[in-house]
């Protein structure tokens, strides 16, 4: 885990002097003392948000020393105190004095909240996409849970998407992880239900995340004139727009996941399960689309 005297100068890469303090992440630029140069993100707490900032804190340095194979979970680079930065560039070098720091890996050549490629209609969502993040969250559940760890702030503020700008394709990568259990640490705290219950919520943000993404879809269905390559009549048109299969994909996770824990079936058997019918979902989508 290296620290932030491993860097000699640190830029936000917004071109701005004054940095947005009200963004959950800052894109920076970090030079190493080799000269080179690494992307990254920060996050900024509060002096009163110690607690989270501890929280993710303990996530990481666990990840380190018991090696952790997390998938698709945001990666920490280093973390401190605001004081603990060297020369920060754009003329702000007291900007991060008062702060609780979190520096992260960047994914892909830039990356975004899922939460605001929804809110401005991004090109980047398309119907391929939207179920590729559903099962990049799904499996990065299913890390966080096999090492024992639950999330329980599954969201599309809580989801990164990396963009790679040559292929089009995009990774999603689950962070926020201000409110994670580390299961090994906590159980005492709580007895066997209690444990299966916090991983089934997990699973059910999942399918609220699912919900959320087939109003999406709906919505770009009906703002979307789709015209098949093929002569088929036009009562077929709405059948294979590529919109609407992934919005009906969507919404039979999210009644799969509720029936799923209705059943009480287990939570590690329902991810497996929920991968299975997913990538059978996207591989349906390339097929028709």
């Amino acid at each position: 885990l290296a620290g932030p005297y491993n860097y000699q100068k640190m830029t936000v890469k917004s071109g701005m002097k004054i940095i947005d303090f009200s963004k959950p992440y800052l894109k920076v630029e970090l030079s190493r003392r080799n000269k080179s140069h690494v992307d990254a993100l920060i996050k900024v707490y509060k002096k009163d948000e110690k607690e989270s900032w501890e929280r993710e804190k303990q996530l990481f340095l666990e990840r380190k020393l018991t090696s952790y194979n997390l998938i698709n979970v945001l990666r920490c680079l280093w973390f401190g105190e605001g004081h603990q930065f060297g020369p920060v560039s754009n003329d702000i070098p007291r900007a991060f004095e008062n702060q609780w720091i979190t520096c992260y890996e960047a994914i892909g050549d830039d990356m975004a909240i899922l939460f605001d490629l929804i809110e401005m209609r991004s090109d980047l969502l398309r119907p391929y996409t939207v179920l590729q993040i559903v099962i990049d969250v799904t499996r990065a559940v299913e890390s966080l849970h096999y090492n024992n760890i639950v999330h329980r702030n599954i969201r599309p503020e809580a989801i990164l998407v990396g963009i790679h700008h040559q292929d089009t394709a995009i990774t999603a990568t689950l962070g926020d992880l201000s409110s994670i259990l580390l299961l090994q640490h906590d159980c005492h705290q709580f007895d066997s239900n209690k444990i299966r219950n916090l991983m089934a919520n997990d699973i059910t943000d999942i399918g609220n995340l699912c919900y959320i993404l087939s109003l999406y879809c709906c919505s770009k269905a009906s703002n979307t004139s789709y015209m098949p390559q093929q002569n088929f009549k036009n009562q077929h048109h709405q059948q294979l727009n590529p919109w609407m299969i992934a919005q009906t994909s969507l919404k039979n996770i999210g009644v799969f996941i509720a029936h799923q824990r209705q059943q009480g079936i287990p939570v590690r058997k329902q991810i497996m399960k929920l991968l299975s019918i997913l990538k059978g979902y996207l591989s349906n989508l390339e097929s028709k689309a």
